[in-house]
């Protein structure tokens, strides 16, 4: 089982990568506290490259909470949700 991320969105409220596993898509809900603990605290306004940049530790997060079961849903597509305690 491979968890692929695919295009960042950051216009929809919460931060989400678009992703697919096992060729089904779902939805990678970025947490306000994962974006914290990525920037380390500093500009949150400016989170976009850092996500970009920190998108094999997202992946890792979410491939984990994929295998582990805490699938949830979001605009009707399987989602996860990746907050500060999962990176």
């Amino acid at each position: 089982m491979t968890l692929e991320l695919g295009v960042l969105i950051l216009n929809k409220g919460r931060p989400r990568f678009e992703a697919v596993v096992d060729s089904q898509p779902i939805i990678i809900l970025i947490d306000t506290s994962a974006i914290m603990a990525l920037t380390g605290g500093g500009k949150v306004d400016e989170y976009g490259s850092t996500l970009e940049r920190q998108r094999d530790r997202i992946r890792v997060a979410a491939q984990r909470l994929w295998s582990e079961g805490f699938t949830t849903e979001a605009e009707g597509s399987p989602a996860l949700l990746v907050t500060a305690l999962d990176l």
